[in-house]
């Protein structure tokens, strides 16, 4: 899988989940969030999309558990109830991705998480922004023909 190399969620932070690797990556994803519209990015405080993207990146590699990026997102949600869009974003592009590499062991993985995460981030939101191949795949619309319509 080439979704490109974890910069931030090093391989050591999954295997320390549990006991700290959680609570690393909560404070970073607030770090990032809490910045505010006019302060100028920071190099040493990384984007919230691409800390979810690489933990995206883990699951799929089976370096990192589904359930652990579903209750990182929940803890977020409580501060921070935005996160949900920023995580569908994050889907959709991953989505977007592996259709064109065309992986079918990474993208049955892609869709088990999504689909773990459907309650979490909202259903509604899921419909609005996947493609309508991964919502019929999902079962979260019957057919991609009658949802064009």
């Amino acid at each position: 899988m080439a979704l490109g190399n974890p910069q931030i969620v090093k391989l050591d932070v999954c295997k320390s989940w549990d006991k700290t690797g959680k609570n690393e990556m909560i404070a970073l994803c607030q770090k990032s969030m809490n910045k505010t519209s006019k302060q100028l990015p920071r190099s040493d405080t990384p984007d919230v999309k691409r800390i979810l993207y690489e933990c995206i990146h883990h699951i799929l590699l089976g370096k990192l558990k589904q359930e652990h990026l579903s209750s990182m997102i929940s803890e977020l949600k409580t501060s921070h109830d935005f996160i949900c869009s920023i995580v569908v974003d994050v889907l959709s592009m991953i989505d977007i991705e592996l259709v064109a590499m065309d992986e079918k062991k990474s993208r049955e993985k892609f869709l088990s998480l999504v689909h773990a995460l459907k309650d979490e981030v909202g259903v509604s939101l899921l419909k609005e922004r996947l493609d309508v191949e991964t919502l019929e795949s999902l079962k979260l619309i019957n057919s991609t023909r009658l949802f064009q319509q």
